[in-house]
């Protein structure tokens, strides 16, 4: 469990701070604003790149807060730069570093909480769904 949730998780991030360093020196080198990136999407319902980064961040923090028991960090979305993005995985990537394999004790077997999210949140949600979800961790 600590080595696909924790080790893969933070190998990703940070891999995915390496591309983002590549994108922001990029469009620096061909003039382009980062706000064309930052605020791009590849299809109209999704998240702009800012956001989708932020939704990486938390995914990563509050998987391993809930298959650990554990309490995530609050982190405001407020980042508007590549690097207050790269600065947000960091400190996700850190924070994922405090975890060790008997955090994850018994977490195979933990049923543990999902609130849905709400419709509003997302562009492609047009109806509304019910607030609460149990969803067993065995799969």
């Amino acid at each position: 469990m600590y080595y696909k949730l924790i080790m893969q998780m933070r190998d990703s991030l940070s891999h995915f701070i390496k591309i983002m360093e590549k994108v922001e020196a990029q469009a620096k080198e061909d003039g382009i604003e980062p706000s064309v990136y930052l605020e791009g999407k590849l299809a109209e319902d999704m998240f702009d790149f800012t956001r989708q980064v932020q939704t990486m961040s938390d995914t990563a923090k509050f998987t391993a807060a809930r298959m650990s028991g554990k309490m995530a960090p609050s982190f405001p979305d407020e980042e508007s730069s590549f690097p207050e993005l790269i600065e947000r995985l960091e400190k996700t990537i850190l924070y994922l570093n405090e975890f060790t394999e008997e955090d994850f004790q018994g977490a195979a077997e933990r049923e543990i909480d999902l609130p849905l999210c709400p419709a509003s949140t997302h562009p492609a949600q047009t109806t509304s769904r019910s607030s609460r979800s149990r969803t067993s961790t065995s799969t």
